[in-house]
C-alpha cells in the first residue's frame, strides 16, 4: 500500500511546489505506471519552467525596448533644459531624461520618490490626467524647488497599458 501511496504523495508535493516556483519532481526511479506518470509530470514541469524563463526574458526585452523608445521620443521632443519622465500604471517611473536618486539601478522608483510630497500641485495634475486620459493637463507649478510649466498626459496603448508622460519646462 505504501508502495503506491508514498509516490503519489511525492507527486502531489511536486505539483503543489509549482506555486513556489519549484519545478522538480522528487521521486525515485520506477518502471511502472507511477514511474511513467512521474516522468510525464517532470517533463511538463520542465516545459513550464522553460516557458516562465522565456516569458520573463521577453518581458525584460520589451521593457528595454520601451525604455529605448521613450528615450528617443523624449530626446526628440523635449526642449533643451526641460525635464521629462514616464510613469506606468503602477506609478513606477519607467524612464526619465534626468538623473534619478536610485540606490539600486534595478530598483523601480515610485512617482512619489520623484515628486516631492510638498508639491501638491504636481500630484493634483497627475490625478487630473488619470481622470481624463488623452487630455494634456497644463499648469505652472514647482518641481524640485524650481518653477516649471508642467504638461502631463496619460497615454493608453492598444494593449491597454497606461503611461503617464510628465513634461517639466523651465519658466
Amino acid at each position: 500500500k505504501l508502495y503506491i501511496i508514498n509516490p503519489i504523495n511525492d507527486l502531489t508535493d511536486s505539483i503543489e511546489g509549482i506555486s513556489s516556483k519549484n519545478f522538480e519532481v522528487k521521486m525515485g526511479s520506477r518502471r511502472d505506471e507511477i514511474g511513467y506518470l512521474a516522468q510525464s509530470v517532470a517533463g511538463f514541469l520542465e516545459k513550464v519552467r522553460q516557458e516562465i524563463g522565456f516569458s520573463a526574458g521577453r518581458e525584460e526585452q520589451q521593457q528595454q525596448s520601451e525604455n529605448k523608445w521613450w528615450e528617443i521620443v523624449l530626446n526628440a521632443v523635449v526642449p533643451k533644459g526641460s525635464k521629462a519622465f514616464v510613469v506606468d500604471e503602477d506609478n513606477s517611473v519607467l524612464f526619465a531624461n534626468f538623473p534619478l536618486n536610485k540606490l539600486d539601478p534595478q530598483q523601480k522608483l515610485h512617482l512619489l520618490d520623484v515628486v516631492d510630497t510638498d508639491s501638491k500641485d504636481m500630484l493634483k495634475l497627475v490625478s487630473k490626467a488619470i481622470e481624463d486620459p488623452g487630455k494634456i493637463i497644463e499648469k505652472d507649478t514647482v518641481f524640485q524647488s524650481l518653477p516649471v510649466r508642467a504638461k502631463i498626459v496619460q497615454v493608453r496603448s492598444v494593449g491597454g497599458f497606461k503611461r503617464m508622460l510628465v513634461l517639466l519646462m523651465k519658466r
